[in-house]
């Protein structure tokens, strides 16, 4: 049977994967909220609030 000192930092790399994966996903959303911006850099203001 594993002693608690090896099972603890199992757990903690647990959260840091979490939150690794929650990071990356939150920064992928970014990036796509940016490339639709860049599409729509060209367009009058009232253009882009229409396509927004």
């Amino acid at each position: 049977m594993p002693d608690a000192s090896s099972i603890r930092p199992l757990r903690h790399c647990k959260k840091q994967i979490k939150k690794n994966a929650l990071a990356y996903l939150a920064l992928k959303q970014i990036q796509d909220i940016y490339r639709e911006e860049n599409k729509l850099c060209d367009m009058i203001p009232k253009e882009r609030l229409k396509h927004r």
